[in-house]
């Protein structure tokens, strides 16, 4: 078996982790039918991501990574494909329980409140039961240059985006999964919160799976693509 370059930088990056698979998917389909026809969406992909890693899923605009991470979490009808999550196989679109381990960013954050930041932590807190330091929020908002005391309906795009990050990391999930976690962000406090995400990974041991069209961004940030 002949493999590239690129193959073995990713084997050899791979074996500084354990061997658990916390993220499985196998042959995974997600097609959606129009008038005229039927956009394959996503055709069998296969992948895996261990415990640990920060995995870079890379590709543009357009290629399914949205649509796949979505099929993940459960939040599309009718995939097709094997998912197991730490360990366990699963079925997105019946049960819920494993989506309790799991941190959500997504691309485009449609979020319009008139609470602030904080109050919207505060709610998402008690809505899900998820007990979290107030300090290391602010904390992070500062780092982020977050005004939190704002209604999140008055914030800009990137301003919104950090207010997702935030409740993403009120809690101690086993896994983050971040799609297009830089969208609208300038370049600075993108490499901020990188370095973030990078010490929550240290503090919790979670593992990260970072959806991306920017080659650049996903090398300087991931054990493996």
């Amino acid at each position: 078996m002949f493999f590239c370059c690129f193959d073995i930088i990713n084997i050899l990056q791979a074996t500084k982790f354990n061997n658990m698979e916390v993220i499985q998917v196998k042959n995974l389909v997600k097609y959606y039918k129009t008038k005229k026809k039927v956009v394959k969406a996503v055709d069998d992909i296969s992948f895996s991501i261990l415990k640990g890693e920060r995995f870079g899923f890379l590709g543009p605009n357009g290629s399914g990574k949205t649509t796949t991470i979505r099929s993940i979490l459960g939040l599309l009808r009718g995939v097709k494909g094997e998912i197991a999550i730490l360990g366990e196989k699963i079925n997105p679109n019946k049960d819920t329980v494993y989506r309790n381990h799991i941190g959500y960013i997504p691309g485009e954050l449609g979020l319009e409140s008139e609470f602030n930041a904080i109050q919207m932590c505060k709610y998402l807190s008690e809505l899900y039961d998820i007990s979290f330091n107030l300090d290391e929020i602010k904390n992070i908002a500062e780092r982020l240059k977050l005004d939190v005391s704002r209604p999140i309906q008055e914030l800009s795009k990137g301003n919104r985006q950090k207010v997702g990050i935030l409740t993403v990391l009120m809690g101690d999930f086993d896994i983050l999964i971040l799609d297009e976690p830089t969208s609208g962000l300038d370049p600075l406090i993108q490499s901020e919160f990188f370095e973030i995400i990078k010490e929550r990974q240290e503090k919790a041991s979670c593992t990260v799976f970072i959806c991306s069209h920017l080659l650049s961004e996903v090398e300087k940030f991931c054990n493996r693509v």
